[in-house]
């Protein structure tokens, strides 16, 4: 296997996006919504006509699937356990596509594997079928998301850089990017790390990265081009403040991206806003962005919106709700 070269710049401008006024910010609604019950899910994604969702209501298993077409939950697989084949926490789902099939990847940061199922399998055997592969880590791994790029994957956790990239035997290659940080504060990279806790989300073609962090209203987006990964744009819609007390850290600056995804045209985040105050923060707009950075639209939605996913099939957007009980709420941009 080649080796994988990075070409990494530091982004110390966090954007160069001539900010505009939206004093008249449109409100976005949602066009129809899923009437299946779901259990509390965090996580969500799409592969063709099918919604995956994790923390399943089913006593023994972690992930449900959605027929989109039928609203109804086909199965629910990945057992819960710590048993061959079972999970304690998933921290990241990857839905990835090789030779025009749909595969599922779920990684346990508890377990330390990554799991991979065929989704045709899946489909056929109603859940009930092998993986095709289990991808174990060493015990001293730290990562909370692993997702497939170009020959090999993409990490993130508590690790001394921001990003971390491993070949197709979990070999870590390199590390790379640094923290984002508040007032030049002296910490370890362990409270950076937590601080800068997020999520990535990959492009469907894994050429993009969009990657937000919670406690900052920062959406940064790399590119994968010829096995290298470079840094496209940041956009700060809002601030980064912590106070760090011994190994605790408390948020003081509003919670920013919750989540973003890609159409074939734009960038779109998810952003709160909301000052932390003990409670469970939500996104309360759809921030639409150019594949160069430029914000073009800011949509105010009244839902409370937790994660979200986009159909590559019509551009739809499947959003995780909290307003009242927890279901599945669709927009069209």
């Amino acid at each position: 296997m080649k080796p994988i070269f990075f070409i990494f710049v530091l982004f110390l401008t966090i954007s160069c996006v001539e900010k505009k006024k939206y004093s008249n910010a449109k409100y976005l609604y949602p066009t129809d919504s899923l009437q299946v019950e779901v259990g509390s899910p965090s996580l969500i994604k799409i592969a063709g006509n099918q919604l995956f969702t994790d923390k399943s209501f089913a006593d023994s298993y972690n992930i449900d699937v959605i027929d989109i077409e039928h609203d109804s939950i086909m199965y629910s697989f990945a057992k819960k356990g710590q048993g061959p084949n079972e999970f304690l926490q998933i921290t990241s789902m990857d839905i990835f596509r090789k030779n025009q099939n749909w595969y599922i990847a779920l990684f346990d940061n508890l377990l330390r594997k990554l799991v991979v199922y065929s989704i045709d399998s899946l489909n056929y055997h109603k859940g009930q079928c092998p993986p095709v592969c289990v991808k174990e880590l060493p015990v001293n791994s730290r990562f909370m998301e692993i997702y497939e790029i170009q020959n090999g994957y993409i990490a993130t956790g508590r690790t001394e850089k921001k990003y971390t990239l491993l070949n197709k035997d979990m070999k870590c290659l390199s590390t790379f990017g640094n923290y984002l940080t508040c007032d030049n504060k002296d910490t370890d990279y362990m409270s950076l790390s937590k601080a800068n806790y997020g999520r990535l989300y990959l492009s469907s073609d894994k050429t993009s990265v969009a990657s937000v962090v919670f406690m900052s209203g920062t959406l940064s987006v790399l590119t994968l081009h010829n096995q290298q990964l470079t840094p496209a744009w940041s956009y700060e819609a809002s601030g980064f403040e912590y106070a760090v007390n011994g190994r605790n850290l408390k948020q003081l600056s509003p919670t920013g991206y919750l989540a973003a995804g890609f159409t074939k045209e734009n960038v779109v985040g998810l952003y709160s806003g909301e000052e932390k105050n003990g409670k469970t923060n939500y996104g309360n707009e759809f921030h639409i962005f150019s594949t160069q950075g430029e914000l073009l639209n800011k949509y105010k939605i009244s839902s409370q919106l937790y994660n979200f996913c986009i159909s590559e099939n019509d551009g739809l957007i499947y959003a995780i709700s909290y307003e009242n009980d927890p279901k599945i709420i669709i927009y069209k941009l």
